[in-house]
């Protein structure tokens, strides 16, 4: 039934998605007990976005899930590594190892070492890295950059269906609802109300930070916090504002109770660049950036804020996680074309 009698699977399995699925799957149909090894703390420090990195707790609870629904308790067994050998290098029991064209180098060191050890090579099952909806492969680090979600699906390609997206009155009532956490204050009082929230922010040490409007970037920029993005009009409650900005701007067109899809591609480019270049990104809309404060928490990466204003409120801080990221999409998907 089984080709072989005992695999060996290692990996990181951070933020457990479905590529991680479609592997430990062909491990499961190759050999009749796998072991697993999870990556433990210190060797995935270094990655991109590491600070939203999952503890080892919860990703082997995720791959403890997957096997449990699967009914593969008996025939498995998981283990931590602190290095790329794990067990399998000294392990006789051992007859095959899984891993995708991007660990297979790692087999190949894990042989040599079993050769060391006098002990047969293992053979080599390779199975190919699983896509997104855009073709890209699904990995950990896309999903930390706020790209994907865990099925691949990226959150990008809602804003690109069509030219503009509309905002149907039955959804007015809902935005009025702050998104995230608030601070209340007077609009008089926004340098007071922006130490209060810049106070929480850095407590969170966010990823990234995103300001929506024109208030919340200048009282945020007034009190010493510049916004890696700010998206902004020069207008509040439709009146024209007089400022001079500190920051590179790019202009575009978004017009009142839309999201136009340039608009957010405007805002994907300035996020992209403060990612990489480390320096703030200014976007200058023409016309309203009320609702760009959705577009702005699916393409944030994970531990990010995104503050934006609600002048019956006062500052919103909205902290970037999965679960928000797919609110928000449900929330878009409600627009229309």
């Amino acid at each position: 039934m089984f080709d072989f009698q005992h695999a060996a699977l290692g990996g990181t399995f951070d933020h457990f998605h479905s590529g991680h699925k479609r592997i430990l799957d062909y491990a499961f149909h190759t050999a009749q007990y796998v072991t697993i090894g999870i990556v433990g703390e210190a060797p995935i420090a270094v990655k991109l976005f590491s600070n939203m990195h999952e503890s080892f707790h919860i990703r082997k609870d995720a791959v403890t899930s997957y096997i449990r629904q699967n009914e593969w308790e008996k025939k498995s067994t998981i283990t931590k590594l602190t290095d790329i050998y794990g067990p399998a290098a000294d392990d006789s029991t051992f007859d095959v190892i899984v891993v995708t064209r991007e660990t297979a180098p790692n087999a190949e060191k894990i042989n040599k070492k079993r050769l060391q050890n006098n002990l047969k090579p293992l053979s080599i099952v390779t199975v190919p890295l699983m896509k997104g909806a855009d073709n890209n492969v699904i990995r950990s680090t896309r999903i930390r950059e706020g790209v994907i979600n865990r099925d691949g699906d990226p959150y990008f390609s809602l804003f690109t269906k069509t030219k503009q997206l509309i905002l149907p009155p039955r959804l007015r009532t809902l935005l009025r609802k702050p998104l995230g956490q608030i601070i209340e204050g007077e609009e008089r009082f926004t340098s007071f109300i922006a130490q209060k929230a810049v106070k929480i922010i850095k407590r969170h040490k966010p990823t990234l930070l995103i300001a929506v409007g024109d208030i919340v970037s200048q009282s945020f920029i007034k009190v010493g916090c510049i916004p890696d993005v700010c998206i902004k009009d020069y207008r509040s409650r439709r009146k024209e504002l007089s400022y001079k900005s500190l920051i590179k701007e790019n202009h575009i067109l978004n017009p009142p109770g839309s999201v136009r899809q340039e608009a957010v591609k405007e805002m994907k480019k300035a996020i992209d660049l403060s990612i990489t270049s480390k320096i703030p990104q200014t976007v200058v809309i023409k016309g309203e950036e009320d609702l760009l404060a959705l577009p702005a928490i699916m393409l944030a990466p994970l531990g990010s804020i995104v503050v934006y204003g609600q002048w019956d409120f006062g500052i919103v801080i909205v902290q970037i996680t999965e679960n928000m990221k797919q609110k928000v999409a449900g929330i878009v998907r409600q627009f229309e074309s």
